[in-house]
């Protein structure tokens, strides 16, 4: 069972949370996807504070190369910067643009 939720003005996509995740689900058992590919990827639960970010900016697209962890919000927040808020400055001509850019930061991350 999965349903589509909307969340901080982004839609993501809702399942089922299976018992060995179940530190992830919500009240309802429900865990948004992207968490729960991520947790399913390094092998353990995300922690509260952990964020996953969509490369695509498309909070729907939950395969798992457009997915990437960040340990906190703080840090999500700084990579995207001011210049871009999901919803609010993001000109619909700049999303493939945002995702190439957030591409090569996040290449750039991953050689620190």
């Amino acid at each position: 069972m999965s349903k589509v939720t909307k969340g901080k003005g982004a839609k993501y996509i809702s399942v089922k949370c299976p018992p060995e995740f179940v530190s992830m689900a919500n009240k309802n058992g429900m865990v948004p996807e992207h968490r729960l590919l991520m947790a399913i990827k390094i092998g353990r639960p995300l922690t509260d504070i952990e964020t996953v970010h969509h490369i695509d900016c498309c909070g729907l697209n939950n395969n798992i190369d457009n997915l990437y962890l960040f340990k906190n919000a703080g840090d999500h927040t700084s990579f995207h910067g001011r210049e871009w808020v999901p919803g609010i400055l993001e000109p619909w001509w700049m999303k493939s643009r945002i995702a190439e850019r957030d591409a090569a930061r996040l290449d750039a991350l991953e050689k620190k």
